[in-house]
């Protein structure tokens, strides 16, 4: 199958940046004072001496990502902005311990010398990274699980408080490298890395902890001794099934990741607990057993033209070629928009529904771009209209009052007075994050 290989962005168009949800970190960067907000509203402040009526915290980005309780966006000029909780080292820059909203103000991150413009940003519970023009990587913060393993391999003990070289791209004659991708889960990244040595391709790197098997290059053992910690620390190439086929794009969140290969196959890792890989559940009750930790070719989801994966803590959404959404994972919330399996797993009202299967949408709609998180989904359309689904809890679906869960996938609209914040009729969204308790998505005016 034809893959169109992305190289050094992600971006599909620049925009102006919206937030939505809970402020109770800053991650919304609306100041300490604005607890949340039900609607999408811009990263800025009403100013009713300004001509637009705003004052603009950030400029236009190309790429954001929401963290656990930050967020992350790199501008179009390819300059790094952070804010939220910062008590980590993952808002990679000083703030004042007189300034209370400081954290809450984006502001530019510095980012080492000779690094290139930032093009990609990633987001973890805990940590920020940045994916550079010439294929490096820089990150900042601390990889957590049960326990804080931290980010670089031999400074375990350490915060990691500005961007530091993460993975760097090598140029120099068979030793080329360069990441291509980059992507993170709650407490791991997995790269897509073009690579000079042994051999001309492209290889998955993944690095951060490996206890659910989302590094897809450590077995079952006991997490936490120190030379296990240096090993998951330090990113090295995952080995994929024989006959998977060369990678093309990688797909990382919660505690698992896919990979796309040339052939079409998708290979997964990690926890299914909920069957949030496409694999039927184990009916072995123990941990490990939950845990995926060689990667496997996942046959529910290869050869159907899968393009892209969006990786939920509990559950998944894959898009096809042609537009269509499948979702598969824990059912709970409607964070799957569809109905429930009829041979799903059902307790307490909730559900393990591993094959995935199509979400429905209102009218005739072709989806995009795929979003997902801790207990709710998002889809934008080819015409940039923006889907959310799942639970309400803290106005992450974006409709005002009404903070009900949506089974199905609703349109995040507005109100008649509500038009000059968020008018979905005049914007259309380019790219969506969906963080623990709050939304980004950027957008642009329609054409």
């Amino acid at each position: 199958m034809a893959h169109e290989q992305r190289r050094f962005t992600n971006s599909d168009g620049v925009g102006d940046v919206f937030v939505w949800g809970m402020n109770d970190t800053g991650a919304l960067g609306l100041t300490t004072r604005s607890t949340r907000r039900k609607r999408p509203f811009p990263v800025a402040l009403l100013d009713d001496t300004s001509a637009s009526g705003y004052q603009r915290l950030l400029p236009k980005c190309s790429h954001v990502a929401a963290g656990g309780v930050h967020s992350v966006a790199a501008t179009k000029d390819g300059e790094l902005f952070t804010w939220g909780a910062g008590d980590e080292g993952q808002l990679a820059r000083p703030v004042s311990v007189e300034d209370v909203e400081g954290p809450a103000k984006p502001a530019r991150v510095d980012v080492p010398q000779g690094a290139g413009e930032v093009v990609r940003v990633a987001a973890s519970d805990a940590a920020t990274f940045a994916l550079d023009a010439h294929g490096s990587v820089y990150a900042s913060g601390v990889f957590k699980d049960e326990s804080e393993l931290g980010l670089i391999p031999d400074q375990q003990e350490a915060r990691v408080k500005a961007m530091a070289p993460f993975f760097l791209a090598r140029q120099g004659g068979k030793e080329k490298r360069a990441t291509t991708q980059l992507e993170a889960g709650n407490a791991h990244v997995a790269m897509l890395v073009e690579e000079n040595s042994p051999r001309r391709g492209f290889a998955v790197y993944t690095a951060g902890s490996g206890a659910q098997g989302q590094l897809g290059r450590l077995g079952p053992r006991r997490f936490g001794l120190r030379g296990s910690v240096q090993s998951q620390l330090a990113p090295a190439p995952v080995r994929l099934p024989r006959g998977a086929g060369e990678p093309v794009a990688v797909f990382a969140g919660g505690w698992h990741t896919f990979v796309l290969t040339a052939t079409g196959a998708v290979v997964g890792f990690g926890l299914n607990n909920w069957g949030q890989l496409g694999l039927p559940r184990s009916g072995d009750a123990s941990e490990d057993a939950a845990c995926v930790y060689a990667p496997r070719v996942i046959d529910a989801l290869s050869f159907r033209n899968v393009v892209s994966i969006a990786c939920g803590e509990h559950h998944s959404l894959a898009l096809t070629a042609q537009g269509e959404t499948l979702s598969f994972g824990r059912f709970a919330y409607g964070r799957l928009g569809r109905a429930m399996d009829a041979g799903a797993e059902a307790r307490d009202r909730d559900a393990a529904c591993p094959v995935p299967a199509p979400v429905v949408f209102p009218g005739k709609v072709r989806i995009a771009r795929i979003a997902a998180g801790m207990s709710h989904s998002a889809c934008v359309d080819d015409k940039g209209t923006l889907f959310v689904f799942g639970s309400g809890d803290g106005y992450m679906l974006g409709r005002g009052d009404d903070d009900a869960d949506a089974t199905k996938p609703v349109a995040v609209g507005t109100t008649e007075a509500y038009k000059r914040h968020w008018d979905p009729d005049a914007q259309k969204v380019s790219q969506v994050s969906l963080g623990g308790m709050h939304v980004m998505a950027i957008a642009r005016p329609g054409y």
